[in-house]
């Protein structure tokens, strides 16, 4: 595999710096033909002539099938998509030799033989969510810088040139899979989601448990990929009415077929919806019935607290997202919140499993 850095996923997540790392599949990996595909061209002087069939009111064709029919017609080319986009918490003063010098020891041979395997199995995202999140962060410091954009300007001026070829020939090693499921399954489905700018709540498939999602999924039709694309959990108020509970910034994703995101950090409580904003896209994949609809509204609504009434058009439509995670501890009798955040949220705290500990700042838990 070759592993390279991805400069729109730099940002700044709950006071932690982040960066991205993608892995690309190269054509002796068993992931290969997964990710180098053909999709259809939406540069062709076809496809921007445009479908010219009958919309509705909100873009999306009337007639799928003959529109199905159409995006069948135009060109197509091949294209190579990362199989894996893994983020890694940086400190600010981080040098270019220091993280080619972690990437290495984090995407050892044995890593990159594991996840090559493990990401051809049906069950592929809770064997990655499960295995990646043992890999620990370059640091756990917390930004100090105030000015955000310019520090995320000087860190992708300093990794600009991370890139590199993984070493192969390693041990396959037994991964056990997480549990918590959110969403129906980012897969190849009949129709598409056309428009962009629109903050999406797929009410398909609600998590079964509450903790943190640390990896998410999505799935694009075709060559675009999405731009500023931001994963978040949501929960229903009232009628449409949804609230932001938590999200995280992924960037930009170029290309079609299947994405995965590892490494993330989104809260998420039993019953809550997966969702996504972008501003650019290839087109979201998604079924047209036999689902639970999908809310939608213009603009980014990610924000967590954030509310929004949600306009549920599609009622019967699925959305190719998925996410899963650590399910949170069952709570500390004593004790509700550590610096503000719920107890039941954590997984581990300073690197130790909840279960572990007996007292916080000398409070029993």
């Amino acid at each position: 595999m070759i592993i390279k850095f991805n400069p729109t996923g730099t940002h700044i997540h709950k006071g932690l710096l982040k960066v991205r790392v993608d892995l690309y599949p190269e054509p002796t990996d068993k992931t290969y033909t997964l990710h180098h595909i053909q999709v259809p061209d939406i540069t062709s002087r076809a496809y921007l002539k445009g479908y010219k069939g009958k919309l509705d009111e909100f873009g999306s064709p009337i007639n799928q099938e003959d529109y199905n029919l159409w995006i069948e017609s135009l060109p197509k080319i091949w294209q190579l998509s990362p199989c894996l986009c893994h983020f890694i918490v940086v400190p600010e003063t981080i040098i270019l030799a220091d993280v080619n010098e972690y990437v290495a020891r984090l995407f050892d041979k044995d890593t990159v033989a594991t996840l090559d395997n493990a990401l051809v199995q049906p069950n592929a995202i809770h064997l990655v969510s499960t295995y990646m999140r043992g890999k620990s962060p370059f640091t756990n410091e917390k930004v100090k810088t105030k000015d955000f954009a310019s520090l995320i300007a000087v860190t992708n001026q300093k990794l600009t040139s991370l890139s590199a070829s993984l070493l192969d020939g390693g041990e396959i090693l037994i991964i056990e899979p997480g549990s918590v499921v959110i969403g129906a399954g980012a897969t190849n489905r009949g129709a598409t989601w056309d428009s962009n700018s629109y903050t999406l709540v797929d009410r398909n498939v609600p998590a079964n448990a509450g903790g943190t999602l640390d990896t998410c999924q999505i799935n694009c039709a075709y060559t675009g990929g999405f731009t500023n694309l931001v994963f978040g959990t949501f929960f229903l108020v009232s009628g449409t009415t949804y609230e932001t509970r938590d999200s995280e910034s992924v960037g930009d994703e170029a290309g079609a077929g299947l994405h995965t995101f590892t490494n993330l950090s989104i809260v998420v409580s039993t019953s809550d919806c997966i969702g996504c904003y972008y501003t650019a896209s290839g087109n979201l994949e998604r079924d047209t019935s036999e689902g639970s609809g999908f809310g939608f509204i213009s603009g980014d609504y990610t924000t967590p607290t954030t509310q929004a009434s949600y306009n549920f058009t599609y009622s019967d439509d699925i959305l190719s997202l998925y996410g899963t995670g650590t399910e949170a501890a069952a709570g500390w009798a004593n004790i509700a919140k550590v610096s503000g955040v719920a107890a039941a949220t954590f997984a581990k705290m300073n690197g130790v499993a909840v279960a572990d500990i007996a007292k916080v700042n000398g409070v029993a838990v």
